[in-house]
């Protein structure tokens, strides 16, 4: 296990040979141009544009923990993790954990991990569908209208209407815009007395972070997927019997294609193309679908099997090819 650190460049300056490998592996974009050095290689992992990468990069296991981490805030404690992630996995969510670490979107300091920098940047202010905490939105606020406790005391004395607002505020995104009609009024100014939802401009309100998780139960996301969903495997066998089978239909319409403007060959447009109406008509004879009949008779052509015979009144007639 690497060294405790205070800093993302301290992290990585720390890192055996084989976890510099692995970080490099993992965000490839870090060697090119190789570094001149660890402090660049940590300067060039912290940078938006490379965090950005990286974070796209993640499936939605690691997005949730990662997010669930800059939630809860830097070192904070695993029991916090797993209840905003809604797990008791805590053997997965900690090898989740250190993927974040090895892929530097962590760093692993005395009191715990820490989110890199630029990572808040990229995942911005509404993480999870989340607003932002109440010391942002109103950094005079009272601790007090902060705490789950007391939001969950306000929301449980709101009227139905309040709820039904708030409701709809939940799972993000968490603004809203203040409607014109008395009732909305109401309604909203009840849920702003209480300090349940945030004024940020004339017409507009936040929710804030602490008053969105006592809604969801104190979950940041509605379910975990921590895990990938099982993906269900085919024999090669199965495989290659059904591509077999698509090879041998799709000669099938070929011959078709041939037989049908043999017999009547479709006129060539000026501009070199098919009318629609001689599509339609290719379309009914090979008895498919509009795309799929448009996909033979590209394919007829880019395969050199029907061409424009030259002639004074040009026709897509089949070539010589199609013998062969």
């Amino acid at each position: 296990m690497a060294s405790s650190s205070r800093s993302l460049a301290d992290d990585i300056r720390g890192r055996s040979d084989a976890q510099l490998i692995e970080l490099v592996l993992a965000r490839p974009d870090l060697a090119r141009p190789a570094p001149a050095d660890l402090t660049s290689l940590a300067a060039r992992a912290g940078t938006r544009a490379s965090v950005q990468r990286a974070v796209e990069a993640l499936d939605r296991g690691h997005l949730q923990v990662l997010e669930a981490v800059m939630v809860a805030g830097d070192a904070a404690d695993r029991g916090d993790l797993l209840r905003l992630l809604g797990t008791d996995d805590a053997a997965t969510v900690e090898t989740l954990v250190e993927d974040l670490w090895r892929s530097a979107l962590l760093w692993r300091g005395a009191d715990g991990h820490h989110v890199v920098r630029t990572v808040p940047e990229v995942l911005g202010t509404s993480v999870a569908g989340l607003g932002a905490p109440m010391r942002e939105l109103r950094p005079s606020a009272p601790a007090e209208h902060a705490s789950p406790e007391h939001i969950a005391a306000v929301v449980a004395e709101a009227p139905d209407d309040a709820r039904a607002m708030l409701e709809r505020m939940t799972w993000g995104p968490p603004f809203g815009v203040l409607p014109t009609a008395t009732p909305g009024r109401t309604t909203a100014r009840w849920l702003l007395e209480h300090h349940l939802l945030v004024p940020v401009s004339a017409d507009r309100v936040a929710l804030p972070r602490e008053v969105g998780l006592v809604l969801r139960g104190g979950r940041l996301h509605r379910g975990p997927e921590l895990t990938p969903p099982a993906v269900e495997a085919r024999t090669v066998s199965l495989v290659d019997a059904a591509a077999g089978g698509a090879a041998s239909e799709c000669l099938t319409h070929l011959d078709e294609l041939a037989a049908a403007w043999g017999a009547e060959p479709p006129r060539v447009l000026r501009a070199g193309g098919l009318s629609v109406r001689d599509l339609r008509l290719t379309q009914s004879a090979l008895d498919l679908d509009p795309e799929h009949a448009a996909f033979v008779v590209e394919l007829a052509y880019a395969a050199g099997l029907v061409a424009d015979d030259g002639e004074v009144v040009p026709v897509w007639a089949p070539t010589s090819e199609i013998d062969d």
